[in-house]
């Protein structure tokens, strides 16, 4: 992560919060679901989410 705050989360329970020079390790597993995104916070601090 360059600049910002985002959320990773998967099907099997796993969540976590990625910050300002924090890195994101993922493995694909068969059956995973993962969803990623800006933070609520960071959206109201009024970013855009781009």
């Amino acid at each position: 992560m360059i600049s910002g705050e985002g959320y990773h989360m998967d099907n099997a329970g796993h969540t976590g919060t990625i910050t300002d020079g924090g890195i994101q390790w993922m493995f694909a597993g068969k059956g995973l679901l993962h969803s990623e995104g800006p933070t609520q916070a960071m959206l109201a601090r009024g970013a855009t989410g781009k």
